[in-house]
């Protein structure tokens, strides 16, 4: 497991560093080893990792299957924040796929369980996300007051210009 939590590591300065291809090429060693080692909850963070690699490369249709087989897996394990994070990835691809309806429906159930677990960062980032969505659909008031809300509790978390990947463009 040491090998394929050294290779997380790398994928994941790989990805800070926006090199995608680099991070996906890590987290794809890594998913290989823990597929290997059968340990359910480790295969889940490593497909969300990877998932989160393959969006910035622009391949939304695997990032979707990776989101998807990582929820099955933390659903089965009932591990609600990797559960919420493989919602927040499936909303995230369907925002930019134009799928307003299936966004709203895997955000707002990653919403619920992030603000459960209070994970305000998170909350915050769903909320931009929603935001997307009215843009999407021509609800700019409304996307304006949720843009503000995310912004007013990224500023309490001392954290105002994060944004989340997919804003960054």
């Amino acid at each position: 497991d040491g090998i394929a939590n050294s290779l997380d590591t790398c994928g994941d300065v790989a990805w800070l560093q926006e090199d995608y291809a680099q991070a996906k090429a890590f987290y794809e060693e890594s998913l290989a080893l823990r597929r290997a080692s059968g340990v359910k909850f480790k295969i889940a963070l490593s497909l969300l990792s990877l998932g989160n690699a393959v969006v910035e490369g622009g391949n939304y249709a695997q990032a979707h299957q990776l989101y998807q087989e990582s929820l099955a897996l933390c659903r089965e394990l009932q591990d609600d924040r990797s559960t919420a994070l493989a919602l927040y990835g499936m909303g995230l691809v369907a925002v930019v796929r134009n799928e307003s309806q299936q966004a709203i429906l895997h955000i707002r159930e990653a919403l619920g369980l992030f603000n459960k677990l209070r994970n305000e960062l998170d909350i915050a980032l769903c909320l931009e996300c929603l935001a997307l969505v009215d843009v999407s659909q021509g609800q700019a008031a409304r996307a304006a007051r949720l843009w503000g809300v995310s912004d007013a509790l990224l500023e309490t978390l001392h954290m105002p210009l994060f944004k989340s990947c997919m804003l960054r463009r």
